[in-house]
């Protein structure tokens, strides 16, 4: 404890900072601001990795019970798992190469120089990547990662052969949440699985693109960026998947459940909790609308996935008990959605050519209360544009034959009727 009584006041530095005018500073002095702040925090995060160096050494963690020093670090620092461990190597290079902490407490590198070197270079080889270590200090993090790629494959023994098998056995995805409530995927792939499923993922981002603008390229500053672009081409393959393996699913004890028509969309399985009057658009203060996981979802949400999902109606008690459990309710039947996917041929909403293998059927008077699982009130829909008509506030209303769709403000976009196919 003396030793931190007698360190420097830190904290007099930071509130000095803190008390700035920032709004009444020129740009010159804000710059030396951020600078002097990118200085103290390689500072804070040099400390932080040799501190970390004797805390793994003694097992620390085991003092609160952690089971690592991730997870100890990951619950006192509030960290993610993730960035934890990312800590912790960084940490255990530093003390294999002093150089690299210097530099970075200061302030000559950023602690993106030392995690790149950490995440590419194999433990074993640390101590001979003096050279990285001087590197680092002319190069950028990104031009540093192609120099510490060409170290490991000058001194791997085999020029990268083992390396690259390291990666493959290292290839992992990942699914979790992020603060912002999405449902993120991570993964990561040797160089040429990466690419592998880059280029898949391009090629069925611009399949889509090609249904929606078969006449033009997408332009450097078009609306809908490559990332969104991506994002709804990985959607896509999922649901390519579905239909192709699970969509002639055999029987699963369920006699209530009718097969799918060969190529539908398979529905996977997600847990749901919505009380009723929310389910049937009479919002309360107190509804409920989540997924089993707490996490909340709008009541829109649930209409669509309930227009086409199979359901299994579950009666709960004031204390969360199972009073009763229905059995599964499928709609609509196979025979009608052969007949829809006959009749659509396509997504039916105007200017919309996605096959129909690419859609789903929309009840157009919500199933659950009143809508009857007839031919007359199912139509295909495309993902987005189902979308649109539950969660986008667009409207669709009348009979699959003789339908008008209005915009979010009320105002008709377009009114369609169709005859025979």
């Amino acid at each position: 404890m003396s030793l931190l009584m007698d360190a420097p006041p830190v904290v007099g530095v930071l509130e000095a900072l803190e008390a700035l005018p920032f709004d009444e500073l020129s740009a010159l002095e804000l710059g030396g601001v951020l600078r002097l702040a990118a200085s103290i925090r390689g500072r804070l995060d040099a400390v932080e990795a040799r501190a970390l160096t004797p805390f793994v050494r003694v097992n620390g963690h085991r003092v609160d019970g952690a089971t690592d020093a991730s997870s100890w670090l990951a619950s006192a620092a509030k960290l993610s798992g993730r960035d934890a461990h990312r800590v912790v190597r960084r940490a255990a290079l530093i003390n294999q190469l002093p150089l690299l902490g210097d530099a970075l407490s200061s302030g000559a590198i950023s602690v993106s120089h030392v995690d790149v070197v950490a995440a590419i270079v194999p433990s074993p080889l640390w101590p001979q990547a003096g050279e990285l270590a001087d590197a680092a200090l002319v190069s950028t993090p990104e031009a540093l990662r192609l120099k510490a790629l060409a170290f490991v494959a000058d001194n791997d023994r085999d020029k990268g052969a083992a390396r690259n098998e390291r990666l493959k056995a290292a290839q992992s995805v990942s699914f979790f949440d992020t603060a912002s409530g999405m449902g993120a995927l991570y993964g990561q792939w040797n160089p040429e699985g990466a690419a592998s499923v880059e280029n898949a993922v391009d090629l069925i981002a611009e399949q889509l693109w090609r249904a929606e603008h078969p006449d033009r390229n997408p332009t450097r500053h078009e609306a809908t960026s490559l990332k969104f672009r991506r994002a709804e081409a990985v959607l896509e393959m999922a649901r390519r998947t579905l239909a192709g393996t699970l969509g002639t699913t055999a029987d699963d004890g369920d006699d209530d459940a009718p097969l799918l028509p060969t190529g539908a969309v398979a529905q996977p399985l997600v847990s749901l909790l919505i009380d009723y009057h929310t389910l049937i658009g009479d919002l309360r203060a107190k509804g409920i609308c989540e997924l089993f996981d707490g996490t909340p979802l709008s009541p829109d949400t649930v209409r669509r996935l309930a227009c086409d999902a199979a359901l299994i109606p579950m009666v709960l008690g004031s204390r969360g008990e199972v009073l009763n459990q229905g059995r599964r309710i499928y709609r609509p039947t196979k025979a009608q959605r052969h007949a829809v996917w006959i009749r659509d041929r396509h997504c039916a909403f105007p200017g919309c050519r996605r096959p129909a293998k690419w859609t789903k059927v929309h009840h157009i008077v919500p199933f659950i209360p009143y809508g009857l699982t007839d031919m007359d009130n199912l139509i295909l829909l495309c993902d987005k544009h189902h979308h649109l008509v539950h969660e986008g506030g667009w409207r669709l209303v009348g009979t699959a034959m003789d339908f008008t769709i209005t915009r979010p403000d009320g105002t008709l976009f377009e009114h369609i009727t169709r005859g025979p196919p």
